[in-house]
């Protein structure tokens, strides 16, 4: 059995066609603003895809994911994805500390992988949380949905996502280590 975290931060991406240049810290402005969810549509579109494109069947795969926004509110309905167990549960307005908190629920789990949905600054806050939690090799992929892109763990789209983590349960994927980057987004503000 494979166990997958499933994690998504729900404001990421909302600053991007706003102008934001990011999300941290300006997701109340930017709902305010007219700013629709990008994370998790983005994350529903990868599960959706991941459910046509995954041939070997589900009984080999459990999820474990956050309740609320975080991770079930994007499920998609009527796909099979395989077994969702939640271990974490989120609700309201979500910040890093949330996200190293779900991190370190899925790794008590026994999490194999983490797919997750997020931009830059939900990376390093992953990464800050795997090093904390003393399993800094802990695969992951990431859904790109944020404002800033940089770092190397993204998949070019959500279906590429769903791709690279089918390759990965077939053993069609080789891991590798990569950097990770994140813009001081207030000093970016600033020019």
């Amino acid at each position: 059995m494979v166990r997958l975290g499933l994690l998504a931060n729900p404001d990421a991406g909302l600053g991007g066609r706003l102008g934001l240049k990011g999300s941290d810290g300006q997701a109340e402005l930017a709902r305010s603003m007219g700013a629709e969810d990008r994370s998790g549509p983005r994350l529903t579109a990868m599960l959706e895809h991941f459910s046509k494109l995954h041939r070997a069947g589900f009984d080999d795969i459990e999820w474990l994911t956050s309740e609320g926004r975080m991770g079930t509110d994007w499920l998609p309905k009527g796909a099979n994805i395989g077994p969702v167990s939640t271990v974490h549960s989120s609700s309201g307005s979500t910040s890093a500390s949330d996200t190293a908190s779900a991190v370190t629920t899925l790794l008590e789990g026994g999490i194999d992988l983490l797919v997750y949905a997020g931009g830059d600054g939900t990376t390093r806050d992953i990464v800050a949380a795997l090093e904390s939690a003393g399993q800094p090799k802990t695969p992951v992929i990431g859904v790109p949905t944020g404002v800033k892109m940089h770092s190397g763990c993204f998949a070019a789209s959500p279906k590429a996502a769903a791709e690279v983590l089918s390759a990965w349960l077939n053993d069609d994927l080789l891991l590798a280590s990569t950097e990770v980057l994140d813009l001081d987004e207030e000093r970016y503000r600033e020019g």
